[in-house]
């Protein structure tokens, strides 16, 4: 696999250069940033000393697949670069960034909309209200559709689940760390369900520690006849999905209702 990624980098080098032909432009008269520090894949230092988390896509963090090479893609799409900033619908996250959507001065590219149609990051976290919600959703559609990136890789959730998927290997929720990068059907009854406001999490233990997370992020809790944690506790399910690894748990991000089915 890092052959690949390396081959990957390279090609991505050239995609660099020739970004313009990839995104919309805008024009955006406000004053321009100079970045003076690439955190990773999805965060950047500005040289007055504010951080700044691109709105609407989620890069990903140290030690998962691609991190290098998101971030080494995001240092030089804004090396020696002036950017616009534009802000989100929320002002700063829980951690002190600022949200934004971030432009080259030079063209009025979107960065935000190059990383995901470069297939660097998965597109998530905006509001279904935000100005771009439907422009980078479908930036994250046709990077999946182009096998672009780290699409390539299964790095990220799939955005649909095929027909074929849901005739994936059935197994118990507990053997969900045997099938990191596999996406797989998992059964079993939801025995917690937490809301933390961004996202739902669904567990099939009460004492969930390093056992299978099934993850719901609230931009998608209207897809669902009620509060995904309210709706899925006490029930035996079934769920389609690919299980990744996060922070030593594994993980299914559940992106369609058509993943998630109630059995009893």
């Amino acid at each position: 696999m890092n052959s690949r990624l390396n081959y990957i980098k390279r090609v991505l080098l050239v995609i660099v250069f020739l970004f313009s032909i990839t995104a919309t432009t805008i024009s955006v008269n406000e004053q321009t940033f100079f970045i003076s520090q690439v955190i990773d894949g999805d965060t950047l230092l500005l040289a007055n000393g504010d951080t700044v988390r691109l709105s609407g896509i989620d890069a990903p963090e140290l030690n998962q697949p691609g991190y290098d090479l998101a971030k080494w893609f995001l240092f030089y799409l804004t090396k020696d670069k002036r950017v616009f900033l534009e802000k989100d619908l929320t002002d700063k996250d829980e951690f002190g960034r600022l949200m934004r959507f971030v432009f080259l001065k030079d063209d009025g590219k979107m960065v935000n909309e190059l990383i995901l149609l470069n297939g660097l990051a998965d597109f998530r976290y905006l509001s279904l209200e935000s100005k771009y919600f439907e422009r980078l959703k479908e930036a994250s559609l046709k990077a999946e559709a182009n096998n672009s990136g780290l699409w390539a890789f299964s790095a990220f959730p799939p955005n649909r689940i095929n027909e074929d998927d849901y005739s994936a290997k059935v197994i118990d929720w507990q053997d969900a760390p045997k099938y990191i990068n596999e996406i797989v059907t998992a059964e079993g009854s939801i025995e917690r369900a937490y809301d933390s406001g961004k996202a739902c999490f669904l567990n099939f233990k009460e004492n969930w520690s390093g056992t299978l997370n099934l993850v719901i992020f609230s931009e998608l809790y209207y897809q669902y006849p009620a509060n995904p944690a309210q709706y899925f506790l006490n029930k035996k399910i079934r769920v389609t999905g690919l299980v990744q690894l996060y922070k030593g748990t594994p993980q299914m991000i559940i992106k369609s209702p058509e993943q998630i089915k109630v059995i009893e």
